[in-house]
């Protein structure tokens, strides 16, 4: 009886997404870009430098990553399946470089708008970041003034 219950559960579980570590590393990155509604090539920029930093890529590849990640920014009606991604396969010291990641992104442009604050507040939220550790990604992006 236990086995029927365990495959059927197993068999019911829903399927994981096919969002892999990179694009929903990308999306996330794009997302704090384009939380302020201006296109700031710094920002850009700051983008592909964490992508190419974190996950060692060429110029191709980093492009192809980024207009996957593009696509799919835009016709996304959730993060939660980039943010779940993510749940699932960072450490809590991964989603913390992450964070500052982001953090670099919004300063990219020498100030961080209430929206991209807000944004980063609530990716860290969902990644279950602690809040001690949002207030030092802030503190350690920001740049001298």
């Amino acid at each position: 009886m236990l086995r029927k219950l365990l495959r059927g559960l197993r068999e019911a579980a829903p399927e994981t997404s096919g969002v892999n570590r990179e694009l929903a590393t990308a999306v996330l990155l794009l997302e704090v870009a384009r939380a302020d509604y201006q296109d700031q090539p710094g920002e850009l920029d700051a983008v592909r430098a964490a992508l190419a930093t974190e996950f060692g890529l060429d110029a191709v590849a980093l492009n192809e990553l980024l207009a996957g990640a593009q696509r799919e920014s835009h016709a996304a009606v959730s993060l939660h399946d980039y943010v779940e991604t993510l749940n699932r396969t960072l450490s809590v010291g991964e989603k913390v470089q992450l964070l500052k990641r982001l953090w670099d992104v919004a300063y990219a442009d020498g100030k961080i708008e209430a929206l991209e604050e807000h944004t980063l507040r609530k990716l860290a939220e969902l990644l279950y970041v602690p809040q001690a550790d949002f207030i030092r990604g802030k503190l350690a992006a920001k740049p001298p003034a």
